[in-house]
């Protein structure tokens, strides 16, 4: 969106360029990997440093998966991970009934 801040502006594209292929977020993109954002954002059950090290070096966390390694500088990480915030529904513990 125009109105969204410069980092997740830039996340978005880092996400076009790198995650769009694979992943889905809301319904859209690629169908190799998982959907995150439904029903929970991926945010909501990953810490941000194990993420970010799932991101760079799946193997590293678990052996055997088929997500490639994706080497993303810090800033393009935090900008990729304020996209995912800003795109991120109400977290299940804060939604209303």
């Amino acid at each position: 969106a125009a109105t969204a801040a410069p980092a997740v502006q830039r996340g978005f594209d880092v996400w076009r360029a790198k995650c769009l292929k694979c992943h889905r977020l809301d319904g859209a993109g690629g169908r190799v990997g998982p959907e995150l954002n439904r029903p929970v954002s991926v945010l909501d059950y990953w810490q941000p440093a194990m993420l970010r090290r799932w991101i760079r070096s799946p193997q590293s966390i678990r052996e055997g998966s088929p997500m490639p390694p994706v080497p993303l500088s810090d800033r393009a990480l935090d900008d990729l991970l304020a996209y995912l915030r800003d795109r991120a529904p109400t977290p299940p513990s804060q939604a209303a009934p």
